[in-house]
């Protein structure tokens, strides 16, 4: 096996689809119950920046999204440092793969969830969280391979 650090390429073989699964396991949830997961969320996120003086109020809308957009960065992450450690990883597709089947298949999923609808801008989003996860993790990637890291 051509890898740098065997144990941590098969915990990414494990993550990534788990992250898959989970990403569509929370597509599945009708939206009644996604809307009140949501309003906790954003009511808990409003308190913490109260607390801190913030006079920022997120609304549900912007938490959605941002979850949206987070979920993907962390598939993102994860496939870029996979394809860091392991070079066999390099020669799949795998990345474009992830990067537009895995969003399309999640809005899918919505479409035939309760309550939920297919929308062509949350594929778009999820794509820009996978785009900036996988570049995030492949800079520092490689700036700790290459020793560029200032180490603590």
């Amino acid at each position: 096996m051509d890898m740098k650090h065997p144990r941590a390429v098969r915990a990414l073989r494990i993550l990534i689809p788990v992250t898959i699964l989970l990403i569509w396991g929370h597509s599945m949830v009708p939206a009644d119950l996604s809307s009140q997961e949501s309003s906790f969320l954003t009511d808990l996120l409003n308190r913490f920046l109260s607390a801190c003086g913030s006079p920022i109020l997120l609304s549900t809308f912007f938490v959605r999204k941002a979850a949206h957009f987070t979920e993907y960065a962390v598939l993102g992450a994860e496939n870029a440092a996979l394809r860091a450690l392991d070079r066999r990883s390099r020669r799949i597709p795998l990345s474009c793969l992830l990067w537009v089947l895995v969003p399309v298949a999640d809005e899918c999923i919505q479409h035939f969830t309760p309550g939920r609808a297919m929308m062509w801008q949350d594929v778009l989003l999820d794509m820009c969280g996978y785009a900036f996860g996988f570049l995030a993790s492949h800079v520092v990637c490689h700036a700790v391979s290459h020793g560029d890291c200032p180490h603590g």
